[in-house]
Parts: C-alpha cells; sequence; structure tokens
C-alpha cells in the first residue's frame, strides 16, 4: 500500500484538517522538553491550567471564520513526518482536543485526525508522535487506541485504572501532564453548551498554522535553543 503525504511548503499558512489528513504525522523530536500546559497559569488573577485557559479562549472565539494559531516550525524525516522545534504545547493540546471531541462524539468524523486508516490496521501509531521518551509515545497510542477511538463509558479520571495504563506512564512528566489538561478539557466540553461535532469542526476547518521550514535537526535545534533562551 503506498503512503501519501501532504508536503508543507515554507511561509504557507495550513488549516489543522490538512496538516492532520493522509498519512501524515507530527513528531516531537527529543529535542524538545516535555508536555507542560497541565500546569497552572502562574497569575495573580487566573487560576487555570495553560490547556483551560487555551481551549476556553478557541471555543469563545470559534464564531471566527478563520482563526490563525500563529507559527509552527519543524523540518521533515521522514517523507510525512514534521519534526516539530517550536508549536509543540499548542499542538498537543489541539491534539487532545480533538480525540476528546471524538470520544464524546463516539468517532463522529474525527478520527481520521487522531489516526490514519494505514495505522489503525497496522502498528496503531497516532498522528501525533512523541520521540521525549519511549513511555510517552506508547502512552499516545494507548490513549488514542483504547480512550479516544473508545466507547463512552469512560472518564478522564478512569484513565489510571485502565490495564493499558502501565506503571511507568505514572513517572513521565509530558504524560501526567496530558491527564490534567484532558480532565480541563473533558470539563469544558461538558459545561460549554455548544455541540461537540460543531466544536470539532470548526476547530480542524477554522484553525490555521503558518509553518517554517527548518529544513534539517541542526537548524531545528539551533533555533529551538535560541526560542528556549529569549
Amino acid at each position: 500500500m503506498a503512503l501519501k503525504y501532504n508536503k508543507l511548503v515554507s511561509g504557507e499558512t495550513y488549516k489543522l484538517s490538512y496538516i492532520l489528513s493522509d498519512d501524515n504525522r507530527v513528531i516531537i523530536p527529543d529535542l524538545q522538553r516535555d508536555y507542560c500546559w497541565g500546569d497552572k497559569v502562574t497569575s495573580s488573577d487566573i487560576s487555570k491550567t495553560y490547556a483551560y485557559a487555551f481551549v476556553e479562549g478557541l471555543i469563545n472565539n470559534l464564531a471566527n471564520d478563520s482563526l490563525n494559531l500563529g507559527l509552527i516550525y519543524g523540518y521533515e524525516a521522514p517523507a510525512g513526518h514534521i519534526q516539530l522545534c517550536d508549536g509543540q504545547q499548542r499542538f498537543t493540546t489541539l491534539f487532545l482536543l480533538i480525540g476528546m471531541i471524538n470520544r464524546k462524539t463516539e468517532n463522529n468524523g474525527f478520527q481520521s485526525y487522531l489516526i490514519s486508516d494505514f495505522e489503525l490496521s497496522d502498528d496503531h501509531e497516532p498522528r501525533l508522535q512523541y520521540a521525549i521518551r519511549e513511555s510517552s509515545l506508547y502512552f499516545l497510542s494507548d490513549l488514542t487506541m483504547h480512550f479516544f477511538l473508545g466507547g463512552p463509558n469512560l472518564h478522564v479520571s478512569d484513565i489510571e485504572k485502565q490495564s493499558w495504563f502501565f506503571n511507568d506512564y505514572k513517572l513521565d512528566p509530558s504524560i501526567q501532564s496530558m491527564l490534567k489538561s484532558l480532565e480541563d478539557i473533558e470539563t469544558i466540553l461538558d459545561t460549554s453548551g455548544l455541540n461537540p461535532v460543531d466544536i470539532g469542526n470548526r476547530i480542524v476547518d477554522n484553525l490555521t498554522f503558518m509553518y517554517y521550514d527548518m529544513e534539517n535537526r541542526r537548524t531545528g535545534e539551533e533555533t529551538f535553543v535560541i526560542i528556549s533562551v529569549c
């Protein structure tokens, strides 16, 4: 079976639905830090996680025909695999949001943004992969297959009780932060009063990113260091 990839061109703007389509994958390379948007916003007048504030802001602006979320920096290696050097927190949170929407709507049109048809019948590798450590990598696969694509009876608070949730996952800071973000996303979806199908359609079709091609890992590492310092 020949795989098909959507090429991203530097300086062009793309919908989320384009980036997460065909056999494309987004990789969080090992040069990145852990996912941390499950942490609380450090502000005297707000007590929410970064994920909560981000998703709440998105939903409050869903009426916009287009909502650009800024630049993402990356390079393609191998073909169809975008190694993300900047944009990790935003992109991971959006993946978790789409996963929760897919679960809420019982696979009503959003499954393909989480995993390709090929991987669904092959190695179960989701569209978003963490190369920071193996536990994060395996967790996203388990989370996608057993929770995002699963039935509606479980809640986020039940994830750690499942047979596929290994003890190593409790020691992974990215996974623990993802779980906190998922709890907040679940709360927002349950209390927004909006149809999750409508939210999902607007997320994948109205949200855009401008892509900047770093060309290779070396340039990506240099840019990551500069962004981190700034």
